[in-house]
């Protein structure tokens, strides 16, 4: 009975970190609980809560709301800052050819055939997408099966077939009822 009553009396909860403590974590949704359970104390200061904000993962409503009680403001929008990677050398030769092939069919006399001409599928099927709804209507012509079953292998073919059935192009709606490459990625 008294075992019983003594671990009655002892308190079953989560244990709460000491402000330099949770300094110290990495963000994480771990991080976040303990800066909530930590601004739920009577402890915590309107400064204290200020600093810890900034450092909160991602600010769900009940620490925007410990966070409000504790100060009186909102919180304050926590804009992660994203470091992009500069293109490599090669990327930028890849991004140049491909804009060098779509300005050549764009401003070709008889872009099918200037189409037709490139020698890589995949740059077919990206000047395909990236040509625009009028470019796409010039290239609307008879689609050779084999040229469907050897396109249809690329990924970005998915986005190709949106683009045919949204815009109704006649002869490339046709060569949809080709089979396509057995080894397909489409998705």
């Amino acid at each position: 009975m008294f075992l019983l009553l003594l671990l009655l009396s002892h308190p079953l909860s989560a244990r709460t970190l000491s402000y330099t403590a949770l300094h110290a974590m990495p963000k994480s949704v771990e991080k976040d609980y303990y800066i909530w359970r930590y601004l739920s104390t009577k402890k915590a200061t309107k400064r204290e809560a200020e600093k810890l904000i900034h450092q909160a993962k991602r600010v769900n409503t009940k620490l925007a709301t410990a966070y409000r009680k504790k100060t009186g403001h909102r919180p304050p929008r926590v804009h992660h800052r994203t470091t992009k990677k500069p293109a490599t050398a090669a990327q930028k030769a890849a991004w140049k050819r491909k804009q060098a092939a779509l300005k050549a069919v764009q401003t070709a006399s008889h872009p099918w055939k200037v189409w037709i001409g490139l020698d890589d599928l995949g740059l077919q099927v990206y000047v395909f997408n990236h040509i625009g709804a009028k470019g796409r209507k010039r290239l609307d012509h008879t689609v050779p099966a084999q040229l469907y079953t050897n396109l249809t292998v690329q990924s970005a073919f998915n986005t190709s077939i949106r683009l045919i059935r949204r815009e109704r192009l006649p002869h490339w709606t046709r060569a949809l009822l080709n089979h396509p490459a057995k080894v397909h990625r489409l998705t």
